[in-house]
């Protein structure tokens, strides 16, 4: 609760904390994993939220994605991470996924991921 980057903003309006306040604070997380930076620059103090939520929007995610990953992971896989983590940030906390659908788009950005690799080592065999 009240960790900067993190916190559900419904939280900070309200005080009130649910489980959907959690699902939003996982969000983050899932960007932060992606993005290979933390969702709060610690020189400059910006937020991680606003740069995904800009580039979501403009469908240019890809150009915020850490590293050699953004040539790594399969678009597929790219697509249901990201669009499962981007509804977490929804503003609206009944608009949230449930932690269940979560664990299902997840499972579906690995099996494309998984996927993947497999053709590729195939072929490579």
């Amino acid at each position: 609760i009240g960790n900067r980057g993190y916190c559900d903003p419904m939280y900070m309006e309200t005080g009130l904390v649910t489980k959907e306040s959690d699902v939003y604070s996982l969000g983050v997380i899932l960007f932060e994993v992606l993005c290979g930076r933390l969702c709060i620059d610690n020189h400059t103090h910006n937020s991680l939220i606003p740069l995904v939520r800009n580039f979501y929007r403009h469908n240019k995610i890809n150009e915020i994605i850490f590293g050699d990953m953004k040539d790594e992971i399969h678009p597929g896989s790219l697509e249901a991470f990201t669009t499962i983590a981007y509804q977490c940030l929804k503003r609206d906390h009944k608009r949230r996924p449930l932690m269940t659908e979560i664990a299902t788009q997840l499972e579906t950005a690995l099996n494309y991921q998984v996927s993947c690799f497999l053709i590729s080592y195939i072929h490579f065999l």
